[in-house]
């Protein structure tokens, strides 16, 4: 074989080699863009599922947000209309004829812990009903439910705590409008949730 053959040869065999080395390298190139770009269609698909689960987390937590404000309104929108009308019941009661109010006050009275001895005094809407007269009915009726040798005395010293204080000794007893119209109060909470939102409240 002389020079040029083995040149020739050479060459050839050299030519061969770039080839092998630049398919070679194609192919590992080819690998490793295709590993590349699936592991960026696996990380895009991990950040759209944590994006989605963040978004249905965002959702349901200003669906409960939004539930728990209109709660929380339509709770304060039913307290002010049913304390208004609590208020103007309770107004009606103090404007009762003084033989009624007597009655229903007596009444509340002798539903609290009052031994038959207290003291009385009344709020200044009440002041009326400071008399002996009034003393005179609530012993004869303290009686009349067993209460042994009531002894109830009124004053002219109007009550600071409520309506009625009972005051015995080292003690005083709050009796409140409110407790005599506790029955009124749940009906007519009950009344007016129906009437507002058309379904029954708890009274």
């Amino acid at each position: 074989m002389g020079i040029e053959e083995i040149k020739a040869k050479i060459i050839e065999d050299a030519e061969a080699e770039a080839r092998r080395i630049v398919e070679h390298a194609r192919t590992e190139a080819g690998a490793v863009l295709a590993a590349a770009e699936e592991r960026g269609r696996a990380e895009a698909q991990r950040i759209l599922s944590e994006a989605e689960v963040q978004a249905s987390r965002l959702e349901e937590r200003v669906r409960v947000e939004a539930a728990l404000e209109r709660q929380k309104a339509r709770a304060e929108l039913e307290k002010r209309l049913v304390d208004a009308v609590i208020e103007n019941a309770r107004a009606r009661f103090f404007a009762l004829p003084a033989s009624e109010l007597t009655e229903s006050l007596i009444g509340a009275i002798l539903a609290s812990d009052a031994q038959g001895t207290e003291t009385i005094r009344f709020a200044p809407e009440l002041k009326h009903l400071a008399t002996k007269t009034f003393a005179g009915k609530l012993n004869r009726a303290a009686a009349e439910r067993g209460v042994s040798h009531p002894a109830f005395a009124v004053e002219a010293e109007p009550a600071s705590r409520g309506d009625i204080e009972l005051h015995g000794n080292g003690y005083v007893i709050i009796v409140s409008v409110a407790e005599a119209l506790a029955d009124m109060d749940a009906g007519t909470r009950k009344r007016v949730v129906e009437i507002l939102f058309g379904e029954r409240g708890e009274a």
